[in-house]
């Protein structure tokens, strides 16, 4: 919605952000992400743009989000939640900033219809910096239901050349 306030959550070069922020009018859209580099090049990136103004980058995790309680109307994960160490911390920020019905959204690869996954579950040891149960649908929707985030969908979309799992869940 053109009015929303917008928290992207591991934003890296600020893509999302971007394509969020152009999509508003009177909105704002904050992209954190927990590496300075990658905020070093969303910000140059983002410069440029005509909605520069109404998008701002911080440096930081999702264990500490820099943004009042119930601030936000969607928190959103790009490709990111498979990386969260304590994922049920990083959750409860996520509950923490967002309004009361707030969104949560998961964007990830169709992990389950990739050869690599597979591969990767027979190769994985305790090092590994992903969590494979996040990496299925049925697992992020099962981690949401546990925090009470309701009205859970769980939508593929496909294009010729991009697939993805979007999954969302309201603040109760």
């Amino acid at each position: 919605l053109p009015s929303e306030t917008v928290l992207d959550i591991g934003c890296g070069s600020g893509a999302a952000v971007r394509a969020i922020a152009n999509n508003l009018t009177t909105g704002h859209v904050t992209g954190i992400d927990p590496t300075a580099k990658m905020l070093e090049i969303a910000t140059e990136l983002t410069v440029k743009d005509k909605s520069s103004q109404r998008v701002t980058f911080l440096l930081a995790g999702a264990e500490k989000i820099p943004v009042e309680s119930e601030s936000c109307d969607l928190v959103l994960a790009v490709n990111t939640l498979h990386h969260w160490v304590n994922v049920n911390e990083r959750l409860n920020e996520a509950l923490r900033i967002l309004k009361p019905s707030g969104r949560f959204v998961s964007v990830d690869d169709l992990w389950e219809e990739s050869t690599e996954y597979s591969q990767a579950q027979v190769d994985d040891n305790e090092n590994s910096s992903c969590q494979h149960e996040l990496k299925t649908r049925s697992g992020i929707v099962k981690l949401l239901k546990s925090k009470g985030f309701s009205d859970i969908s769980n939508k593929d979309h496909r294009e010729p050349d991009a697939t993805a799992s979007i999954i969302t869940g309201y603040k109760a």
